[in-house]
Parts: structure tokens; C-alpha cells; sequence
């Protein structure tokens, strides 16, 4: 008798059981479908980083105006020079034998003429025609071998400082060869290839961060567009135009041709409505986010979108309330 009861009781328990599993799990709540973020107010900024060199304000590259071998360096380079100073020279033995000759061939000629002008009256016209241009003919020859010697000489054309000379004692050097720089003594400026999907962004007057490899990152200077070279360089099947920025901190640390990083500031917002850019989708033109409603229902809200953020923030202009979730990933 009591062994019935048992069982009964046993299997009153075993559907208790059952009846609390169902329960339990027919009544949780359900387990959400993505994940979301609140749509919130935050800055927003844009740039466009690029590598830049520092380079002087003022320079000029120097280049001899004749072939020759160099015969005499008389500057090493980072030697300070002043505008007219000769920095190197070449070789004018050649050219000192024909002036010898030049002068000798000059003697002649005026010799010749004043012993003619003794009985210049009783000589043709065209004969004392032919004694002055002889003359003076001898007398340009020799100029111009003066013009010759002087192209013999490489001359700093402005104040500054020798920053750079490729040359060396016998080494023979053409026209026109770039083979030295003075840098003047002014400031600094800084030069970046910008590439063609950027340049667009980047107008006169934007301002600019930038950090030198050779300092600390820690240390920022400012810096502000000041030209944006029209024509273009192609660098690797890549089209970029040469962008100058001034740098009106010259820090006496700085040296010509230290490269920089630089980050133009393009567009900042503060305090706008900011959401992810992960939650952007796009269909044709229009431009639309997943708003949650709730774990498992949500609604596809258009949306107007303005400036996009380095750090993966997008400004919302219009279609979403501060506070609203939106969805970033679905989960499985």
C-alpha cells in the first residue's frame, strides 16, 4: 500500500519538475540579437596625414656654367658663406695659355695699326677698315676668355650656409649639374606630397600638427598651408602635388631635410550627435543605421551624416535623438 503511495508521489514530483523546466525556460527573456551602442554627443575631427621634409625658406642649388676638372674646394660643406664668395674652381690652365696668346695676338694688332695710321691718309677706306676691326677683334677674344675664366668659378649666389656639396678635387664636372645647395639663414618651411585622393581636402590657410622623427613625439609643432604647387608628380604611378606649410616655431634643433609627420586639421566638430561608423549602411546614395527597439526588434532609420572622424566616429546631421541604440554587429 505504502509502496504505491511512493510512486505516485514520485511521479508527482518528476511532472513538478518538468513543469518548472518548461516554465522557466518558455518565460526568460529573449537572448538579444546584435549588439548596439548609444547614439551620443562627442568631437568629431578630420585630417589628412602625410610625410613632410623640412627644408630651408631661402636656398639656391649651385651648378657649374662650364665642363671642366675641379681644381681647388675652397668651402667644406656647412661652411657659412656670404653672396659673391667662391666656393670652388676649376682647372683654367687651358685657359690661361690662351689668354697668353690672346694678349700677344692684341699687341700685334695695335702694333700694326699705329705703325699704319703713319700713312693713314694714303690708305684706302677699307683698308683702315680692316686695321681697326682686327683691333678689335683681338680685344674681344681676350673678353671672352675672361667670360670663359670667370664660368671657371663656383659662386655663392646668397648668404647662407654650404648645406650640401657633392664634389671632389679633379673630378670633372659638366654644365648645368646640380652638385651643391646654400641654404640661406632664414627659416624653415615644410614640403609633403599629397596625394591625389587628398588634395582636394586641402586649402590654403588649414592648420597643421606635426612631430619630427628626430624629437620627442611628445612635442607638437603648429603649422599652416602657404602654397599647393598646381602641377603634379607622378611617384609610382601615383599622382601627388607638393603642398608647403610655414612653421612659425624654429626651434634651433631643427635641421635641413629632417623629415616630419604631419596631420592637416580638415574638419572639427564639437558636441554633435556622433555614432559609429560601423553602424552605417548604405543603400544607392541614402545613408541608414539599425535602430534597436528592443533584444530582438528594430528599425531602419535614414539618416543624414556630415563630417567622418579619424577615430571611427561619423557626425549624424539629422535622423536620430541623443540616447537612441543603434546596431553595430549582429550576434549568431
Amino acid at each position: 500500500m505504502f509502496g504505491g503511495k511512493k510512486k505516485v508521489i514520485g511521479v508527482l514530483i518528476l511532472v513538478a519538475g518538468i513543469c518548472g523546466v518548461w516554465y522557466w525556460w518558455h518565460s526568460r527573456p529573449p537572448k538579444a540579437l546584435w549588439v548596439s551602442e548609444a547614439v551620443v554627443r562627442g568631437d568629431v575631427l578630420e585630417t589628412v596625414s602625410v610625410v613632410g621634409k623640412l627644408e630651408p625658406n631661402e636656398y639656391a642649388d649651385l651648378s657649374f656654367l662650364t665642363l671642366g676638372t675641379v681644381n681647388k674646394i675652397l668651402v667644406e660643406q656647412g661652411g657659412v658663406v656670404r653672396q659673391g664668395d667662391v666656393l670652388a674652381a676649376l682647372d683654367t690652365a687651358v685657359l690661361q695659355s690662351e689668354i697668353r696668346k690672346a694678349r700677344v695676338a692684341l699687341s700685334i694688332a695695335e702694333e700694326n695699326e699705329r705703325l699704319a695710321r703713319r700713312s693713314w691718309d694714303d690708305l684706302k677706306p677699307e683698308e683702315q677698315s680692316v686695321k681697326k676691326l682686327t683691333t678689335k677683334q683681338a680685344r674681344e677674344n681676350i673678353q671672352a676668355i675672361r667670360v670663359e675664366t670667370e664660368k671657371s668659378s663656383l659662386v655663392a649666389p646668397i648668404d647662407g650656409t654650404l648645406s650640401k656639396l657633392d664634389l671632389r678635387v679633379g673630378e670633372t664636372v659638366t654644365a648645368g649639374r646640380v652638385i651643391g645647395r646654400v641654404s640661406g639663414t632664414q627659416s624653415f618651411v615644410l614640403k609633403a606630397d599629397v596625394p591625389e585622393a587628398d588634395i582636394a581636402k586641402i586649402t590654403l590657410g588649414k592648420s597643421a600638427e606635426v612631430t619630427f622623427d628626430a624629437l620627442s613625439s611628445d612635442e607638437k609643432f603648429r603649422a599652416t598651408v602657404i602654397s599647393i604647387e598646381p602641377s603634379s608628380t607622378v611617384i609610382q604611378d601615383v599622382i601627388y602635388y607638393t603642398v608647403t606649410f610655414d612653421l612659425p616655431e624654429q626651434d634651433t634643433r631643427l635641421k635641413e631635410g629632417m623629415s616630419a609627420d604631419i596631420d592637416v586639421m580638415i574638419s572639427e566638430r564639437k558636441q554633435v550627435l556622433v555614432v559609429p561608423y560601423r553602424a552605417l549602411g548604405r543603400e544607392g546614395a541614402r545613408v541608414f543605421v539599425e535602430v534597436a527597439q528592443s533584444g530582438v526588434s528594430s528599425e531602419r532609420r535614414y539618416i543624414e551624416t556630415g563630417v567622418e572622424g579619424d577615430d571611427g566616429l561619423t557626425e549624424v546631421l539629422s535622423g536620430l535623438n541623443d540616447g537612441e541604440q543603434v546596431i553595430v554587429s549582429k550576434t549568431k
